[in-house]
């Protein structure tokens, strides 16, 4: 089941390293994420942005029973999970299956992403 759980986006790995721990290694994380690129002193700087900022989706079938919500509660780099996403597995999984989608060969959103999603 996925989830979507929002996070201290400065403690990422740590956050994921506790919840392997604590649940398997059969979790599967996804941030979607694009590269930008800037010019700092005259070069020209590449940039990973997350582009759901701190939130990140989490799949595991451990997820299927609630009280494992309360055990996660304290997870280092946690803030919270979201509520609801029992009942929305459909959208999650659909969105993202659609943002796979539209990933180059690194595993960042292509521009035509955000060119689909703004028409």
């Amino acid at each position: 089941m996925w989830t979507v759980a929002k996070i201290k986006i400065n403690e990422i790995s740590s956050f994921k390293r506790e919840l392997i721990n604590k649940i398997g290694y059969e979790t599967i994380f996804y941030i979607p994420k694009v590269k930008t690129q800037s010019f700092k002193k005259n070069r020209l700087k590449d940039n990973e942005r997350y582009v759901l900022e701190d939130y990140i989706f989490c799949y595991n079938k451990k997820f299927e029973d609630i009280k494992i919500f309360q055990s996660l509660k304290f997870v280092k780099g946690l803030k919270y999970f979201l509520q609801g996403c029992i009942n929305e597995q459909k959208s999650i999984k659909t969105f993202v299956e659609y943002c796979k989608s539209y990933e180059d060969e690194i595993g960042f959103l292509k521009y035509s992403f955000f060119n689909k999603i703004e028409k």
